[in-house]
């Protein structure tokens, strides 16, 4: 299925902006040779490529290409009429201009063709951008053949973020990359133009092997040089369909993988997750080389997953997948679809019987669901016995297939719905406990989650467990849990998918409390980069030598992402404080790591970053520059002015801070980061009842933010008269994160002062859970014990 990019849920995801630029000998050395190339020696392949998702991912506007219906119809959505019609051979839409204004744009390129078709129109600076309104390709019958709005729930105007006309809806950073074939984007930082270019419009045969030119002279040489090349001259092949078999042994029910190595498959599946992931490109595209050399795959996180890993935004298949125990067992992507027509291998749920027997895992023993084909008139049967009782309106009149249950679907863009490939089984008890999502719902949506949930204890005699069983404790971090530590360190050693130990890595992080380096140690020398590179932001909390002695080792690692990332950490660093071998390793770490930003130059989230990096490094000046780079490229970019002014502040330029700060509030008024920054530098002026006000505006306006009540408690607690409204700030960071230790130690304090004896023995007993070496919290709970005895 095609790969439509979807804005909203990406903006997250670019602020994560920091990692790699590859070399360009390989590059250098061979060529793309475009798909017409591979068309004599491969014609079977490329009839079943033409017509598919992938050669139809991006075309130029014609009459043959554009589905849309441009006749003069006119869409309105928030206050502009949106028309489409016919100029001439041109396809134009007068849509909303980025003042706001209604204007022709001529149609370039059709993008994506099924459920539905976007377009995109040429602005200057060489910019592709989206148009928001989509041609719904999909029949009458099923809703189809209309223009509708991306974001039909909310009224996007031109001054929003979200607007077409803006970087966020950029075809040349946001989609390019994966709807072409050879992109290079090549932005111009000096002049903010794009000339960005493609080996092939489309998505090729070169986009998943590689290179052809070197391929294309081995077919030319004789035979027995040709054997002497096992690569055939590729730079990425797949073999795992011709090497390896699956096979159902007698008295299993499912197939095991021959041969027994189970990491043959991790090419292609790497390959496929260049494009089907929820990732930040860092670098050109290079087939045959690990994931996170050129990119950086988005974990587990609030904004895209639920605490059980279950889809939420659009994640593009691959951070499902690897969650998957058919992915741990060897399943790849082409075992379940066509890789070249990129149909599914059989109709429906039957791609699965090909490693499931069939005869048992649709019959009610496996699914508790009566068959349509059974005999459920026997009520003394076993199967009846363990079968549902479907009397639910809205169940359908089917057994449910394997897909309904192992992989629902959840609709991105409207229109287009999205399996979800964590191939999990349902958790109606998850649901009941967390609210996560459940597969049962889909059919029995006029029933409680209580419903759902006893039936499958009654099936199992308990509730459901499967592969995946990290719900509980990745919930704890996410709400910061007393025990979110301890259980996190759990998930952290267990056998469970690198991307649940990369995300419990990257929620342990504001409960690190470690007084030994022993499970960070594992992590840091993890099979699988994911879990180096997020254990590494644990190491950011250790003192000095500590990073130093854990992060050297790392400098050198195979991923670039990951020794990128340990030179940050340790970028601050004088020469002097590291080994005189470690010195060149780091710098030479380091320029990757500036390269990588500076791939994705025409973003601020880059430059900020670079800032960040030379304000560490004493480069103030730099650093400097860096910042008001972020903020001429997005004036709206928060965290540039908030840099920035501190910047000013530590120089002692506090008049300069202040008069930025308020620049970047004029922008954005409603930035709880700048208003915390403002606060903060109007108590330095000793202007306490203003920098109250800014601390309550952050308050109003980021009210789930844990950090942002305690600071305002704090400063409400400097005033005699607004202790108890201070109490009720740090009552509610406590409540938000309950592990605030800060919030904690705080409420203690006021306890203590007021003489609450019994809240303070409560305050102190969670205290002391968070830190258990504590000695003086000890002495305190047995002085409390005592009193209260």
């Amino acid at each position: 299925m095609t790969q439509y990019c979807h804005a909203r849920s990406l903006i997250g995801a670019i602020a994560l902006l920091s990692l790699f630029v590859t070399h360009q000998s390989q590059a250098q050395e061979i060529t793309f040779v475009g798909s017409t190339s591979c068309t004599e020696c491969h014609q079977q392949q490329n009839k079943q490529w033409q017509g598919s998702h992938h050669q139809q991912a991006m075309q130029h506007a014609s009459e043959q290409s554009v589905l849309g219906r441009f006749d003069g119809q006119v869409l309105n959505y928030a206050d502009t009429p949106y028309r489409f019609y016919r100029n001439g051979a041109d396809f134009v839409i007068d849509a909303d201009n980025p003042k706001g204004n209604v204007a022709p744009f001529k149609v370039r390129f059709t993008f994506g063709v099924y459920p539905l078709q976007q377009y995109l129109v040429e602005f200057a600076g060489g910019r592709l951008q989206a148009l928001p309104i989509a041609w719904d390709a999909r029949p009458q019958s099923q809703g189809g053949q209309r223009w509708f709005h991306l974001y039909p729930d909310e009224a996007i105007r031109y001054d929003d973020e979200l607007h077409w006309t803006g970087a966020n809806q950029n075809w040349n950073f946001m989609c390019a990359d994966c709807h072409s074939t050879g992109l290079d984007k090549n932005y111009d930082l000096a002049s903010d133009s794009f000339d960005t270019q493609w080996a092939e419009i489309s998505v090729g045969c070169e986009a998943c092997h590689g290179q052809g030119s070197d391929h294309q002279q081995w077919a030319k040489k004789p035979e027995s040089a040709r054997a002497q090349d096992p690569s055939k001259g590729l730079p990425v092949r797949f073999d795992q369909q011709t090497t390896n078999r699956w096979i159902i042994n007698p008295g299993s029910n499912t197939a095991t993988r021959t041969p027994a190595s189970k990491d043959s498959h991790t090419t292609e599946v790497e390959r496929c997750a260049s494009c089907h992931s929820r990732r930040l490109a860092q670098a050109p595209d290079q087939a045959g080389t690990p994931l996170e050399n050129s990119l950086s795959l988005s974990l587990l996180e609030t904004r895209l997953y639920h605490n059980d890993g279950q889809i939420k935004d659009e994640v593009f298949e691959h951070g499902s997948f690897i969650q998957s125990k058919m992915y741990h067992e060897g399943v790849s992507c082409s075992d379940c679809h066509n890789s070249h027509s990129l149909e599914l291998r059989a109709p429906g749920a039957e791609v699965c019987s090909q490693c499931h027997r069939s005869d048992y895992f649709t019959s009610p023993e496996h699914s508790h669901h009566r068959s349509t084909t059974a005999d459920n008139s026997a009520s003394g049967s076993a199967t009846t016995k363990t079968a549902i009782k479907t009397t639910s309106k809205t169940t359908a009149a089917r057994q449910p297939d394997c897909l309904d249950c192992h992989m629902p679907s959840t609709n991105y863009m409207v229109v287009d719905p999205r399996r979800d490939h964590s191939l999990r089984v349902p958790r109606p008890d998850l649901t009941v406990s967390q609210g996560t999502p459940n597969a049962c719902q889909s059919c029995h949506a006029d029933r409680s989650d209580n419903w759902a949930a006893s039936n499958v204890q009654q099936w199992l005699g308990r509730n459901a467990s499967g592969f995946q069983t990290y719900a509980t404790a990745l919930e704890a971090g996410r709400k910061g849990a007393l025990d979110a530590e301890a259980q996190l360190l759990r998930l952290l050693a267990s056998q469970q998918p690198a991307i649940a130990r990369a995300s419990a890595l990257q929620l342990l992080t504001p409960v690190f409390r470690w007084q030994n380096t022993a499970p960070l140690l594992t992590s840091l020398n993890d099979s699988d980069a994911i879990v180096r590179k997020a254990a590494i932001g644990v190491v950011e909390a250790l003192p000095v030598q500590q990073r130093i002695d854990l992060m050297l080792p790392l400098l050198s690692d195979p991923v670039r992402s990951v020794r990128m990332e340990a030179a940050r950490l340790l970028a601050s660093l004088p020469q002097t404080a590291l080994p005189a071998n470690a010195v060149t390793v780091r710098n030479q770490a380091l320029d990757e790591f500036i390269q990588a930003q500076l791939f994705n130059a025409e973003r601020p989230e880059s430059h900020l970053n670079l800032g960040n990096l030379y304000r560490d490094q004493g480069k103030i000046k730099t650093a400097e520059q860096s910042y008001r780079q972020a903020i001429a490229l997005n004036r709206r970019f928060s965290p540039a002015w908030a840099n920035l002014a501190d910047l000013y502040r530590a120089k002692g330029l506090e008049q300069q801070s202040i008069e930025l700060l308020q620049q970047g509030l004029a922008e954005v008024p409603e930035d709880p980061t700048l208003l915390v920054a403002q606060g903060f530098s109007l108590i330095r002026q000793q202007r306490q009842s203003q920098a109250l006000q800014a601390f309550a505006k952050a308050v109003e306006y980021a009210p789930d933010n844990s950090r942002y009540h305690y600071i305002y408690g704090i400063a409400l607690s400097s005033t005699p008269q607004q202790q108890s409204r201070a109490i009720k700030q740090f009552e509610k960071a406590r409540e938000l994160f309950p592990a605030n230790s800060d919030a904690l130690t705080a409420l203690l304090d006021a306890a203590l002062r007021g003489q609450d004896y019994p809240k303070a023995h409560r305050y102190a007993t969670e205290l002391q859970q968070l830190t258990p070496w504590n000695q003086q919290l000890d002495q305190l709970l047995k002085q409390l014990n005592a009193r209260k005895g």
